[in-house]
């Protein structure tokens, strides 16, 4: 099995990283919530906290800020993979689906689209955009993370 390296990063590329923890703590905690059996309607509860409180900004952001600038297939399947997020999220607030597997997939797209962009999508954005441009973006997404991500949901079911 091939060992993972994490990559350090600075600037525009390290804030958004840091929220990908963020994003990978819910879906622990979703999947956590699932293997105890916990009712579907909390996790769905979470799903929306969650969605209205960070992840729909987060992905904003990177699109905004970054996909935008870049019209190629990798930032296309970025965008391809964020609406992917959206439509599986949508699925989940507005079709009230009260099956595991829709968390499930939920859980799977992010998980995997957070591994594309750390691992795949932001390397080859911090090599093709230009430094100053670089160090331009990174005042605006420094100052949204001026305060870390507070998952202060009430409802501890993990």
């Amino acid at each position: 099995m091939k060992k993972k390296v994490m990559v350090h990063r600075d600037g525009t590329m390290a804030s958004l990283g840091r929220d990908h923890h963020y994003d990978l703590m819910f879906c622990w905690r979703l999947k956590q919530g699932i293997k105890k059996n916990v009712d579907l309607h909390r996790l769905w509860q979470y799903v929306r906290y969650f969605w209205f409180n960070h992840l729909r900004e987060h992905l904003s952001e990177e699109e905004n800020l970054l996909f935008g600038r870049i019209h190629d297939e990798l930032s296309t399947r970025g965008y391809q993979e964020h609406n992917q997020i959206r439509r599986q999220i949508r699925k989940i607030f507005y079709q009230q689906q009260r099956e595991k597997e829709a968390y499930l997939k939920l859980i799977d797209l992010l998980m995997a689209h957070i591994h594309y962009e750390e691992d795949v999508l932001f390397p080859h954005l911090e090599n093709i955009l230009p430094a100053q441009f670089l160090a331009e973006v990174s005042h605006p997404i420094a100052d949204l993370h001026q305060q870390s991500v507070h998952d202060d949901y009430a409802d501890v079911f993990w």
